[in-house]
């Protein structure tokens, strides 16, 4: 199946109903929206309270380890993870990680 675009308005419908406990099949016949979209923009909901994917605001910093990264989430967010964490969830969207370079200075 083709993938399209699902506005907001209709997500959020989808994502009330099935918070209220509404079967898939009816709303999709209400919101036309697929019962697989419904559980993922209701995972993503739960998760992070919004009903699409933020963009981030990239400012390369391409220098920052995955220490620094997860002292930044957490004096920031309030996120206390791993660097294993992080470094998989990076990698799952597509971030790659530039090695050290470990030639000494001299």
């Amino acid at each position: 199946m083709a993938r399209r675009h699902i506005h907001v308005e209709t997500k959020r419908v989808a994502v009330r109903m099935a918070l209220s406990g509404v079967d898939h099949d009816e709303i999709r016949q209400h919101t036309l929206v697929s019962p697989r979209s419904t559980r993922r923009a209701v995972s993503l909901f739960r998760r992070t309270g919004e009903l699409v994917h933020m963009k981030l605001n990239h400012k390369r910093r391409s220098d920052i380890t995955l220490e620094e990264l997860r002292d930044l989430l957490e004096s920031i967010c309030g996120v206390v993870t791993t660097t294993t964490n992080i470094s998989r969830s990076l990698r799952r969207r597509g971030y790659t990680r530039k090695k050290p370079d470990n030639k000494a200075s001299c």
